[in-house]
């Protein structure tokens, strides 16, 4: 037996003529303090306890409370670090298989980021193609507009003005944007050409 196992009533260690045995209680008593005891009651902590003595013949329960601390724990040890490599090894393998599995869906969405990148380019530069074209129709159309209106509108009657209008109005609707008005367009011009007029003479 271990050197620190003896009575807790008077300390001795066990020998020929002082047999120990262990109480449900957990205390640790000799043959001779047990028999100095109340029947049925434990001397050391008053209670009813159970005695088992102390032998070779006694359970594996009793036994391990007495065995070597650096055997048990070399051996509790050898178990846990059993359970931890086995539980790392899993948790790695199932680490390793979400880490490809997100570098899958980050090159696919890499790539997918590319394409559309690509597509809103290509966009981009067919809407301005378009502002482009859509820009020189509006300021075609001024211009035509502006030619007519300043050739015509001076000898136009009512009726031939609200017409003229009309056009103005459809003009607005094709180019998108808002024309100047029928007297304004027709000042504008006037004034256009007699400064064009006013450089010829001078030159």
């Amino acid at each position: 037996m271990p050197y620190w196992i003896c009575c807790n009533s008077c300390f001795n260690l066990p020998g020929p003529d002082c047999q120990l045995a262990v109480a449900s209680c957990g205390h640790v008593i000799c043959s001779v303090c047990f028999q100095k005891g109340k029947q049925g009651e434990y001397m050391i902590c008053k209670a009813k306890c159970q005695v088992t003595p102390l032998s070779d013949k006694s359970s594996a329960e009793v036994k391990a409370l007495f065995s070597d601390i650096n055997s048990v724990a070399t051996k509790h040890f050898t178990e846990i670090s059993k359970v931890l490599l086995f539980q790392a090894r899993h948790q790695k393998r199932l680490m390793v298989h979400y880490q490809k599995r997100n570098e899958k869906l980050e090159l696919k969405m890499k790539q997918e980021i590319q394409q559309m990148s690509k597509k809103i380019t290509a966009q981009n530069a067919y809407i301005a193609k378009l502002e482009s074209t859509l820009q020189h129709q509006r300021c075609t159309i001024e211009s035509i507009l502006s030619d007519y209106i300043t050739t015509w509108y001076g000898n136009c009657t009512a009726h031939n003005r609200k017409a003229l209008q009309r056009v103005v109005r459809s003009a607005q609707r094709i180019t998108g944007g808002n024309l100047p008005t029928l007297q304004d367009t027709y000042s504008t011009g006037c004034h256009r050409k007699a400064k064009i007029s006013s450089r010829t003479t001078t030159t």
